[in-house]
């Protein structure tokens, strides 16, 4: 079944109009998408709005001068964990290894970007994500890698459900005893503590560790959205501090953590303003939290298993052995679209 529409309008937003083209190469015989025939539906779709050829000529220039832009900034951000090869007259999808880390994250993202139907895809037939669906899970899994890869630390997959089962009571004193950061667990809880909680929307946790294993450090503490509605998900700082209730000792860095969000999409750049623009507004003040997003979590991702972060440096990596459930599920989806 072609789940990705036969053309896209010009009217349609630059990032979206990147993903229609990396979709289209998938769904194609070759895996290839050659620029001249995107360019040829430009044209048609000019000739048949106006009869200003020269004015259109010089507006479908300018709007796929946008597009290659787009592609070529995710080529120049991501490197080896674009997964797709771009040349002046085509773009098409790289063969997919057992090496194809940052590759396998990157379509993660693309597929999960588009769950509804929209110009870009019929979404809802293709991916028929569930609210709870595991796909979702995927997600957690290269957003806990990913974490680990841009601070070179540690990164424990915290959120619910947790892979090893444990209630939340259980969770925390075992950050206390892996983190090394003077905390120690309150045994039972306060009284304040809630009775039913899962994750205290906390996410991943990651930190970088100190070679003397004492107390101070950079923590990072994460949560992942992989919905529309991810604006509405941001951490505050003081999230570490407010686990008082289950602490005799608090994280000694509790002050000082650094909160991130994780999503799937690209981010839109607003009113006219450039990408750089929209992060500084969301992360300095609209969200105040840092945004990992698809133009950075596939690089993050590849960094940990081509440096082998995980294996032998020390650090506690969660979820890389998970990755193989990330690879099966796009293997199955691309198989979809060819």
């Amino acid at each position: 079944m072609p789940y990705v529409k036969p053309s896209i309008l010009s009217v349609t937003t630059v990032q979206d109009a990147a993903d229609w083209i990396e979709l289209r190469a998938i769904q194609q015989p070759e895996r290839l998408v050659h620029f001249s025939d995107i360019r040829r539906m430009f044209d048609d779709e000019g000739d048949a709005g106006s009869s200003d050829y020269g004015h259109e000529d010089v507006a479908d220039e300018d709007i796929w001068s946008q597009w290659v832009s787009e592609l070529q900034e995710r080529e120049r951000a991501l490197s080896e964990a674009y997964p797709f090869e771009l040349t002046d007259t085509y773009i098409k999808i790289k063969p997919l290894t057992e090496h194809s880390w940052g590759g396998y994250a990157y379509l993660l993202c693309l597929f999960l970007s588009h769950p509804k139907d929209d110009d870009v895809i019929d979404g809802a037939k293709f991916l028929k994500l569930k609210k709870n669906d595991p796909a979702r899970e995927l997600f957690q899994i290269i957003s806990t890698v990913a974490a680990s890869g841009y601070l070179r630390g540690s990164s424990v997959s915290f959120g619910w459900p947790r892979k090893d089962h444990t209630l939340f009571v259980d969770a925390i004193n075992r950050l206390c005893r892996i983190m090394f950061d003077a905390s120690v667990f309150k045994r039972p809880p306060d009284l304040a503590a809630p009775t039913k909680i899962k994750d205290f929307e906390i996410d991943i946790v990651s930190w970088i560790p100190t070679n003397d294993k004492l107390p101070a450090k950079v923590i990072f503490v994460s949560q992942v959205a992989s919905g529309a509605n991810w604006k509405s998900k941001p951490l505050r700082n003081s999230i570490v501090a407010n686990l008082w209730p289950w602490l005799e000792k608090p994280f000694a860095s509790g002050s000082q953590v650094i909160t991130s969000l994780f999503i799937p999409f690209c981010i839109y750049p607003a009113n006219n303003e450039s990408l750089a623009e929209t992060l500084r507004y969301l992360c300095a003040s609209d969200l105040n939290t840092l945004i990992f997003h698809r133009h950075r979590i596939p690089y993050y991702v590849q960094q940990v298993f081509t440096e082998e972060l995980h294996i032998g440096k020390g650090l506690l990596i969660e979820r890389t052995d998970d990755f193989p459930e990330v690879t099966a599920w796009v293997d199955e989806k691309m198989a979809l679209l060819a």
